[in-house]
């Protein structure tokens, strides 16, 4: 299930002006030109073969998108450490009986203390506020998971649909040049009943719609370019980015390089593929760890009422007598300070934790079956177009055009298999972007990094 035409995908910038069309198709390539445009320059140099894995790498390294969601990972990694720090040791300088030492006929001096106080936490207070900020961290990964995992499918549609572009321009090029042979036929051939101005009239009217598709292909071309370069963070590009590849049939595969698509369709059952989604899925990952966080928070708020125990020791000065002084103490709440609310607040959360949970799962066992089912279909329909479709129409043009050269046949009859051919040929063409485009969706339910063995 392999397109064996060669697509050349170039991306160039320049201030030239972009060549009309028809001269380019005569030369058989179309050199998109960006002109006008000021955008983002690439961190790097780039040149020679750019392939799917090297437009995530830098679409991953460069997008503004996926940065501002990494830089919350280190706000969530600060929240850890604050968490995990001990209560320090306070140090304390006291007087009492002040106001007799100011009055010396009472007979009585000022008593001075020093005294160092360290609170013990119980419970296990700081390892559930630890647990809380760690799983608070383990949320934000699954976020930033999340936004590659929307980067991967949006560059990888992009490229695709580069890819698809190119193919059906270059098929726009196969019948511009098959109508240049045709108007050479129709000069030598017998006449038909038909004058050779309805002919040229034909040709020419097949010529204009082959121009306003091209035009429409050129638009199409240049907005998903654009869209690629966006989202590889690119703001100036100055140099040429080339991605020269086959408009095939994509196959995905593991981190093993094991293919998880045959010919056929998926390869992999479907308890396997649901068993690696609910590893990997950023949507389940985040609602695992909210949960635990929920969990640890309602430990914390329990560990909450435990009071702490206050260790003191000092010095104290009193009369020109120096003593040492020792003591433990409760560190007691009053007037409500035991906050029963925030224990019923964080089981209320930890109660909708779990059924997020859940209708996550069920969430992403429903998004992995519509896309095994669409990898399914395109595959059917890749496989029907070209084994019955692509060969009838073929057959058609070339039974068509011996016709015609033999005065057996009209010029309309002639124009008209070239132009099902083309459309054939097309829809071919979109059967391979869907099957693509399916897989790409497949990947990103299954929560992994879209890799291909071909591409």
């Amino acid at each position: 299930m392999v397109y064996t035409d060669e697509v050349a995908v170039t991306l160039v910038s320049g201030t030239g002006r972009l060549r009309t069309a028809e001269t380019l198709l005569n030369r058989g390539v179309l050199m998109l030109c960006l002109f006008a445009w000021q955008a983002p320059a690439l961190s790097q140099e780039v040149s020679g073969l750019l392939r799917f894995s090297d437009v995530l790498q830098m679409a991953e390294s460069a997008n503004p998108d996926l940065l501002t969601a990494v830089s919350g990972e280190s706000v969530a990694e600060a929240h850890l450490r604050r968490a995990r720090t001990i209560a320090r040791p306070e140090l304390r300088f006291t007087a009492e009986g002040l106001r007799n030492s100011l009055e010396p006929s009472r007979g009585s001096e000022a008593e001075w203390i020093s005294s160092l106080s360290q609170e013990i936490e119980t419970g296990g207070k700081r390892r559930h506020r630890t647990r809380v900020a760690e799983a608070g961290l383990e949320v934000t990964r699954a976020g930033i998971k999340q936004a590659k995992r929307t980067l991967h499918e949006a560059v990888g549609t992009a490229f695709f649909t580069l890819m698809y572009r190119e193919a059906d321009h270059r098929t726009l090029g196969r019948l511009h040049d098959r109508l240049e042979s045709t108007a050479a036929l129709v000069a030598q051939s017998v006449d038909l009943g038909e004058t050779a101005e309805n002919a040229h009239l034909l040709l020419e009217l097949e010529k204009a719609r082959l121009m306003d598709d091209i035009l429409k292909l050129e638009q199409q071309r240049n907005n998903a370019r654009i869209r690629l370069l966006a989202l590889m963070g690119a703001e100036d590009i100055r140099q040429h980015i080339t991605a020269s590849d086959s408009l095939r049939a994509a196959t995905l595969v593991d981190k093993q390089g094991a293919a998880i698509i045959t010919d056929t369709g998926v390869a992999w059952s479907f308890s396997v593929l649901e068993e690696i989604a609910m590893r990997n899925h950023p949507d389940v990952l985040e609602a695992v760890h909210s949960l635990e966080q929920a969990q640890a928070a309602v430990a914390l708020q329990r560990a909450m009422l435990i009071p702490n125990l206050l260790l003191n020791t000092g010095v104290r000065t009193f009369g020109g007598r120096v003593g040492l002084d020792a003591g433990i103490g409760l560190a007691l709440p009053l007037w409500g300070g035991l906050d029963r609310g925030g224990l019923a607040i964080t089981r209320s959360v930890e109660a909708q934790a779990t059924a997020a949970l859940q209708a996550a799962r069920e969430r992403v066992r429903a998004e992995l079956a519509t896309a095994v089912a669409t990898v399914n279909h395109a595959a059917e329909r890749i496989r029907r177009i070209s084994t019955e479709v692509l060969p009838l129409a073929y057959a058609l043009q070339v039974r068509n055009r011996t016709a015609y050269t033999l005065g057996e046949s009209t010029i309309l009859v002639l124009v008209y298999s070239q132009r099902t051919l083309l459309e054939v040929i097309q829809l071919r063409n979109e059967a391979v972007l869907e099957y693509n485009l399916s897989q790409l969706s497949l990947a990103a339910a299954l929560g992994i990094t879209p890799a291909f063995a071909n591409l």
